[in-house]
Parts: structure tokens; C-alpha cells; sequence
């Protein structure tokens, strides 16, 4: 008996294997000119903010009514993106330091160049 049950496994086994026929191997989309495509919808958006509101400075976390009358995903139960550091804000500019230069920056230098 234990050998029928064991022929009839194996037998099961490789016809499922047969159905599913062969295994092609997954190949990305690519553009014309064979770089990866990446075109589509990306949705970075998010019902956190990036800092914390002055009313919740000291709170890491909402609680349920809070998170509700904030209209938050609620799984996204963070007061802000920013958690270090405590209050949740980013930190003041400190005098004399130098930023690195941004995009409007760069290109207003390029163009006087011009």
C-alpha cells in the first residue's frame, strides 16, 4: 500500500511539473535604447508631514483621537517624518556655515557664465 501511494505522489508530482511547462526567466522592460524602463506612475505622496506641528512638539506618536482628527492614514501613526531630533523640526541654520549650493543656485551661476 505505502508503495502505491508513493507512485501515485511521484506521478502527480511530475505532471505538474509537465503542465506548468518550461520556466522562462523574467526579463525587465527596456527602452529603445536598452536601458531599464522605468516609466509609470510614482506616488511618493504621504499624509505625514515632514515636520511636526508646534502643537505636537513633544509627541513622537498620535494618539487614535488624534489621529482621527488629523485625518492620518492610520497606519501611519507618526506625528512627523522627522523623529530626531524630540521635537521633531528640523534644525536652524547655524551662522556661517555654507550650504551646498541647490538647483536655482547652480543653474543662476551657469547662466551668468553665459
Amino acid at each position: 500500500m505505502r508503495h502505491t501511494a508513493l507512485a501515485v505522489v511521484v506521478l502527480l508530482c511530475a505532471a505538474g511539473i509537465h503542465a506548468a511547462g518550461p520556466v522562462t526567466p523574467y526579463k525587465a522592460p527596456r527602452t529603445g535604447d536598452g536601458r531599464p524602463d522605468l516609466q509609470g506612475v510614482w506616488n511618493f505622496s504621504s499624509d505625514v508631514p515632514l515636520e511636526r506641528p508646534a502643537a505636537f512638539a513633544g509627541k513622537k506618536f498620535f494618539t487614535r483621537e488624534e489621529l482621527e482628527r488629523q485625518r492620518v492614514a492610520k497606519d501611519q501613526a507618526s506625528t512627523s517624518l522627522i523623529t530626531y531630533p524630540d521635537n521633531g523640526r528640523l534644525p536652524k541654520l547655524v551662522d556661517g556655515v555654507r550650504r551646498a549650493p541647490g538647483a536655482e543656485q547652480t543653474l543662476e551661476a551657469l547662466v551668468q557664465r553665459v
